[in-house]
């Protein structure tokens, strides 16, 4: 199942052309939670933090179409109800449109498991029917987790992994064994500074 969040009255069309970000959720715009269990989910907004400089970040990106893909298995294990993580991803919507940046959709897969969860290339695969102006080429994805650049590549977007370099060491591990290639960058800011000639 994915539930989604689409907006089609903004400045770009679903048919348009144009540049597209696709960002992971956690560890990519908020900070990631960590703990045991529930801990380990942002289970209301006031637990929802976001990452130094996103907001300008995504204030910059004006122009691209921005479509954020979560899992967020825990609605599946029962931590978080469904229409929380709807609340958390309206209030983040909104205070991106505050600082002066646009999310174009949000799609989550909250199952535990199938063709909708990253790596699996469902949400994505959505998104481009949502928004035929999607062009692969012209796409990357931000994730700070292999599990999100095997989705993009799957529907053959480029991938950036942020994050530690400490953190990183795994993710880019296993992204060699699968043979996907893949940019790197400390954090979203980055991951925008490294992408943004190609996708003007």
């Amino acid at each position: 199942m994915i539930d989604a969040i689409v907006y089609d009255n903004g400045p770009i069309a679903p048919g348009e052309p144009a540049p597209t970000l696709f960002l992971d959720r956690d560890g990519v715009i908020n900070a990631r939670p960590i703990g045991p269990g529930p801990d380990g989910y942002v289970k209301a907004w006031d637990e929802f933090a976001f990452l130094p400089g996103v907001l300008d970040a995504l204030a910059g990106v004006t122009g691209w179409r921005v479509v954020v893909v979560t899992n967020q298995r825990g609605v599946s294990r029962g931590y978080v109800p469904l229409d929380t993580v709807r609340e958390v991803h309206r209030r983040m919507i909104e205070a991106v449109d505050s600082a002066g940046g646009r999310i174009d959709a949000v799609y989550c897969c909250p199952d535990h498991d199938g063709p909708d969860r990253k790596p699996e290339p469902g949400m994505l695969k959505l998104a481009v029917e949502d928004h035929p102006g999607i062009v692969a080429a012209r796409s990357v994805i931000v994730g700070d987790s292999a599990t999100d650049l095997l989705a993009g590549r799957a529907v053959g977007v480029r991938g950036v992994l942020v994050g530690p370099r400490s953190l990183r060491d795994e993710q880019e591990q296993r992204l060699r064994s699968a043979g996907t290639p893949f940019d790197t960058a400390d954090d979203l800011p980055a991951a925008v500074d490294l992408v943004r000639r190609e996708l003007s």
